[in-house]
Order: structure tokens, then sequence, then C-alpha cells
């Protein structure tokens, strides 16, 4: 990168778990609105797949966009790279994941490159989120420099605050077969291999939840579902800025098993309403396994 400052840093302490932090500091589309902020658009959005409608990714090893002037505001020419990735983080409990990598960043505005390099820590009020930046350049040039990478800094921590309170939505499916309810036994992330859970996954923005459930259970499991009415309780605090959406889904096609290419889950099985006490589930599915028990029986009954 050539001749370095010495290193600046912007921080904010975000009202917000340190994992809702983390998968903000991954998305892709946060980083394009810091970059917005300061007058620069990705050239090629609509190919990178970050275009305005398009489904949110997260950061790559290997993205890097040119970026063009937004209304003359930024610099005529600028990039955007990831580097490396930070170390993941420490689980932050029993049952509950590690904080993934962050990404590390490089930066071009113009004459003058930087590194950032963001960093969490978990606090009482909420997560210092710190973003460690390097400007490479001449002595002449640090000064403009470091007010861009700065102001960057400092309008992409905005964006990130208030990415990381919106909860993120997940959905999971009772898919019900007589007196039975189908269930899934985690092979990762670490912290959670072995526990079992009722199939979902991650409603990305913009999509309908009955669609995000059926696409995630014929990614999983290789089923073609009908999503049919919300349980109740219909939304479940998972922590973490995590809300779960639970399904009643009846199976239209196919017979349940793990996907081939790196399963999410290594065992699956249809349980009656007295083998789910015996499973260990996820800590937040008490709320949705519980009310699938009381649907057993009282279909057991009938």
């Amino acid at each position: 990168m050539g001749p370095v400052s010495r290193p600046l840093r912007c921080a904010v302490i975000v009202p917000a778990p340190q994992v809702a932090v983390h998968r903000a500091l991954r998305r892709a589309d946060v980083w394009i609105r810091g970059l917005r902020a300061v007058g620069l658009r990705v050239q090629g959005e609509a190919d990178a797949g970050i275009s305005d409608g398009a489904a949110v990714r997260a950061l790559r090893t290997g993205d890097r966009w040119l970026l063009r002037p937004d209304a003359r505001r930024g610099p005529r020419t600028a990039e955007f790279g990831v580097a490396a990735w930070t170390p993941e983080g420490q689980p932050g409990g029993p049952g509950r994941p590690a904080p993934s990598p962050l990404p590390v960043v490089d930066v071009r505005f113009g004459v003058v490159r930087a590194r950032v390099t963001p960093r969490t820590a978990a606090t009482g009020a909420g997560t210092l989120t710190t973003l460690d930046v390097r400007v490479a350049g001449s002595d002449l040039l640090a000064p403009v420099g470091r007010r861009r990478v700065l102001a960057f800094g400092q309008l992409l921590l905005g964006v990130v605050t208030v990415t990381a309170r919106e909860p993120e939505v997940v959905v999971a499916g009772a898919v019900v077969r007589d007196d039975r309810v189908l269930v899934a036994r985690r092979r990762r992330p670490p912290a959670l291999a072995g526990l079992w859970e009722m199939p979902g996954g991650r409603v990305e923005p913009g999509e309908d939840e009955a669609d995000a459930l059926a696409r995630e259970l014929r990614e999983e499991l290789g089923v073609t579902v009908a999503v049919r009415e919300r349980l109740d309780p219909p939304s479940i605090d998972l922590g973490d800025g995590l809300r779960l959406r639970p399904f009643l889904v009846d199976l239209v096609a196919g017979t349940p098993a793990p996907a081939e290419a790196d399963p999410a889950h290594d065992e699956v099985r249809w349980a009656g309403a007295a083998e789910l006490a015996g499973l260990p589930f996820l800590p937040g599915d008490a709320p949705m396994v519980d009310a699938v028990r009381r649907l057993l029986e009282r279909r057991g009954q009938g």
C-alpha cells in the first residue's frame, strides 16, 4: 500500500447484540450504502448481484468493485476490495454461535488508499464497534485522505447501527404427517451441532415468509411443501436480533433427507409428541416445540 500513516479509528456503541453487528458488517449492501453516503456507486452492480432490489448477499473473498462518482460528489476514481477476514469471535454462551469473521477492506479514493479493519466487543450498553483505519500515501495527501476515509468510516458505522438494530426474520416449518412431525438434527455450526430443530432458515430482504420457508426446505431437505397457517405464538424472540416465525406445513412431494453438498443437518426423523420431550432442541425453539406437541396430542386423541 505504500507509506502508511499512524492508525486512525472510528468507533460507536451499537445498541444491538454482537452477532447482529457482525451480520451487518458482513453484508455487501451495508458497505455499499456507506460508499453511497460519500458520493460513490459501484460500477456494474447488476453483474455483481448487488444492485437495488437484488437479494442481499454477504461480502466474499475476492470481491473487488470499481466505483464511480454519484452526481460529482465523490472522487473521480475509486475502488473497494475485500482483502482478508478477521479471526472468528468467541461463542456468546451455551448453544449460541460465535460471531462470524469480519471483512478487512481496502479502499482507494483517488490517489489515497486505506485499509479498514472492523473490530467489535460486547459491552453492557451494546456492542462497541470500531473501524481501525490505516491510510497510505504521501504526507502531502495524508490530511485529505484521513478526512475522506474517516467520513466514510463514520457514515458506515451509522448504516451498521441502523441495520444491526433491525430484527432479522427466520422461519421454521412444522411438517406434520398423521400424528408425527419432521425434525432435523443440526450438523453446523459447531455451537449448535447435535441439537434438533424444525427445519427452516432466513428470510431474504423483500422475500415472502412462506416462499422463504418453502425454498429453505427444498434446499436443505429436498422436499416440496405447502405452507399453511402461522402457529401460536406467531412470533418468537430468539435473541441476538432474530425473530422466529413458525408455520404449519404440508409435505407435497419428496422424501426428506439432508442435502448432499455441505448439509446443515446430519439426521432427520418423524417424531411423535412423546418423543419431542426427549430430544435436545435449539434453546429458542421451546415455544414452537410446545405448540407442535399440543397439536400432535390433539390429533392423537381425535
